[in-house]
């Protein structure tokens, strides 16, 4: 009995777990931000456009994502572009800043995956807040950091 009530526990548990984001809706390959996503620990689409710009320094067009319409690309442009800022490899443009602190401030919702088991949706705003220090955030500088070196 008491294996029978912890089964049944288990399968609650695990379906109120995914009942705050509707996970089928989601194009979560071409619309999320994800290093390493799923059971094999790929990276979604948006990062690996990224990771194609990064080494082949197409640093104008990661500077266009600033206004792309997909949140993710949105969110990658703006880590890119800051962490080229402070090696000084590429200056923001003053044009961009006000793109810049557009996206920081935004409430629009980007889909956002790690590993197996973390899916969520999050607004740009709490992704890109300095005082928030977003999982999704210090990862994408990590997963910057790694591919820039490797160039």
């Amino acid at each position: 009995m008491k294996t029978i009530i912890s089964l049944i526990l288990l399968i609650f548990a695990s379906t109120f777990s995914f009942a705050q984001i509707d996970v089928e809706s989601i194009d979560w390959d071409n619309d999320a931000i994800g290093y390493a996503c799923s059971v094999g620990g790929t990276p979604t689409k948006p990062v690996w456009r990224s990771i194609k710009l990064i080494k082949k320094k197409r640093y104008k067009l990661i500077r266009e994502q600033l206004y792309s319409s997909k949140p993710s690309d949105q969110f990658l442009a703006v880590l890119i572009l800051e962490q080229f800022d402070k090696k000084g490899v590429m200056k923001i443009k003053e044009e961009d800043k006000e793109q810049l602190i557009l996206i920081r401030n935004s409430k629009t919702i980007v889909p956002v995956c790690s590993g197996c088991t973390y899916w969520d949706e999050v607004t740009l705003n709490e992704l890109l807040s300095k005082e928030n220090n977003h999982e999704i955030y210090l990862d994408g500088i990590r997963w910057f950091d790694y591919y820039y070196n490797k160039t």
